[in-house]
């Protein structure tokens, strides 16, 4: 298996931006608002997944820095298991159907917030940053880069993509089902970030052990 489908799934399992593109669906004039976000959260996963590749090709991380590489993939999964057991220790509030209140100033908001908020949560996120970095070293190691990095940004923007393709395509039926999953999201937000967070410190354990 490619070692960059786990990061790319990674990313593209986010709850944060997936609830975001559910508000901004649910919201007013939510083909404009969800088309922004699209297109900012795609820039935002594509754009340092590129640096990150062309980077590590020149610099030949792979062949001279492979020890480093695997001590910052230990230390990035010792991190993701940190804040796993922080979520799963941690103090509990009562459960809601409601998102964060910041994420619910979506609803009036304009386009140009919305493309803001997605590249916050994509490029200006340390832990999709460390997935992204994690995965160019994979694909600069398998070879195929432009193939690589293309596969990997479309897997790890394809579900904030599959919501708005969903919309667009049966507007009428997607209104009852969005407020269903963003009510599940938004009840389980914690839960999700706690497997996520297991399963992502797993794999870079694991993958940094391996390669020491």
């Amino acid at each position: 298996m490619r070692q960059w489908l786990i990061p790319a799934v990674g990313v593209a399992l986010s709850p944060l931006p997936i609830l975001a593109m559910l508000l901004v669906l649910g919201g007013r004039r939510p083909l404009l608002h969800g088309a922004a976000f699209w297109i900012a959260w795609t820039i935002g996963v594509a754009a340092p997944a590129i640096v990150f590749v062309v980077v590590a090709e020149r610099s030949r991380a792979i062949d001279d820095e492979q020890a480093a590489i695997a001590v910052a993939e230990i230390a990035i999964g010792v991190i993701f298991f940190a804040a796993a057991l922080r979520f799963a220790f941690g103090g509990r509030s009562e459960p809601s159907n409601s998102p964060p209140r910041w994420l619910e100033e979506l609803d009036r908001s304009g386009p140009l917030r919305s493309g803001a908020l997605a590249l916050l949560l994509s490029s200006g996120n340390p832990k999709n940053l460390a997935l992204v970095l994690v995965a160019a070293v994979a694909i600069v190691q398998d070879g195929r880069l432009a193939l690589g990095t293309a596969v990997f940004v479309g897997l790890a923007v394809s579900t904030v993509s599959l919501l708005l393709v969903g919309y667009t395509a049966f507007p009428g039926r997607s209104r009852s089902m969005l407020a269903r999953v963003r009510g599940a999201i938004a009840r389980n937000d914690r839960s999700i970030a706690m497997l996520g967070g297991f399963v992502l410190g797993a794999f870079f354990l694991a993958d940094g052990i391996r390669s020491l």
